[in-house]
């Protein structure tokens, strides 16, 4: 949890009244930059993956077993967008995908950078349903880091602080709500995993006490999301200083191209301990379907699952006319049409389909 002394109440009774100029905090806290898609890199990624070989990660699963990927979606601000470092491999969606490629093998999961520098939370809002970034991306997984800068463009005086915060938290409520009130195209709807904000190194109103102050409210108050975690502000918490550690960080907000990559290891983290991948092949001859209960997501060809681990989940194969369902192999063994998992691991299950031969026979007279 965040740290429970740095909350409101600290805030009030130190009475820090003291405001940063506001050009120099929108300065820090965000310049107005084209949102930054998943940069696609050859030579470095090699040498990225031989950097991160000091973590000895294995690869779970054969990068050649399915042409089918995860989608993770990034939404966020300068923080996700990963100033000053957008557009290269240092961001923290691109160090995302080098850790996640390094584990399960590559081609398994796309990372799509949605950060856009000096957005706020009701930004985000808007250009996800004008610019329909949901039905674009059809994310399995949402990463959502974000309300610095509506505590930076919203605080001007103590007062500010509770309204601003409470209209952050309803603002994030709304991003979320939209996210579960999405169904992709499969029939899934995304899952949620959402991180505390970082400390940060501005002195007075603006500081990190009012960030702890907004990570409480986040995560007393915030509904439906399927993962909540702290371990982007706990790291880069100094106990001594009671603000950020100055050696992760390129200014008085943003982090350092060391502090991107413990963000980018503080996602995988909680992507690797939480959740399990259900690698689905359909074979043979034939053609059907293959409906997963209770996430309602439906497959007629090789896919990908990513379902939070010890779930269980029921697979039911459907043939289509003029097909039959033959069996199941691998995770489950039987030529029942249902097939029930739980995913304690990563697993992975063949659907068998033949075509159906009529036989009609020839009647001599």
């Amino acid at each position: 949890m965040v740290n429970p002394i740095l909350n409101l109440s600290v805030l009030l009774i130190l009475g820090l009244s003291s405001v940063l100029s506001p050009i120099s905090n929108q300065q820090a806290l965000g310049r107005a930059l084209s949102p930054q898609p998943r940069a696609r890199w050859n030579a470095e990624l090699q040498s990225h993956l031989n950097d991160l070989a000091k973590h000895n990660i294995p690869y779970l699963l054969d990068q050649n077993q399915s042409s089918a990927t995860i989608t993770i979606t990034c939404l966020g601000d300068s923080l996700t967008a990963s100033y000053p470092y957008e557009g290269t491999p240092s961001t923290y969606p691109n160090q995302l995908q080098i850790l996640l490629d390094t584990h399960y093998g590559q081609g398994i999961f796309e990372m799509i950078n949605r950060g856009v520098s000096g957005y706020r939370a009701d930004q985000i809002l808007d250009d996800m349903q004008s610019e329909g970034w949901l039905q674009q991306d059809q994310a399995d997984i949402v990463l959502l880091l974000a309300g610095g800068n509506d505590l930076a463009q919203g605080i001007k005086n103590i007062g500010d602080v509770t309204p601003v915060i409470n209209q952050t938290v309803a603002e994030m409520q709304a991003i979320i709500d939209l996210i579960k009130a999405h169904t992709n195209q499969n029939g899934s709807t995304p899952e949620v995993i959402v991180s505390a904000v970082t400390p940060n190194l501005i002195e007075g109103i603006l500081g990190s006490l009012v960030v702890a102050a907004y990570n409480n409210a986040l995560e007393e108050e915030l509904e439906h999301t399927d993962l909540w975690f702290t371990s982007n502000w706990d790291d880069f918490y100094d106990t001594e200083t009671e603000n950020a550690k100055a050696e992760l960080m390129s200014d008085t907000v943003h982090l350092n191209e060391e502090g991107y990559q413990m963000m980018a290891e503080n996602w995988f983290d909680q992507i690797s301990a939480s959740y399990a991948l259900l690698s689905l092949d359909m074979t043979g001859s034939g053609s059907g379907n293959v409906n997963f209960a209770p996430i309602g997501k439906t497959c007629s060809e090789d896919c990908l699952s990513i379902i939070a681990l010890n779930d269980t989940i029921t697979l039911t194969a459907d043939a289509d006319t003029a097909s039959m369902f033959i069996n199941w192999q691998g995770a489950c063994e039987h030529s029942e049409t249902e097939c029930i998992l739980t995913l304690d691991e990563e697993k992975s299950v063949s659907a068998h389909f033949s075509s159906a031969k009529i036989y009609i026979p020839l009647i001599v007279h």
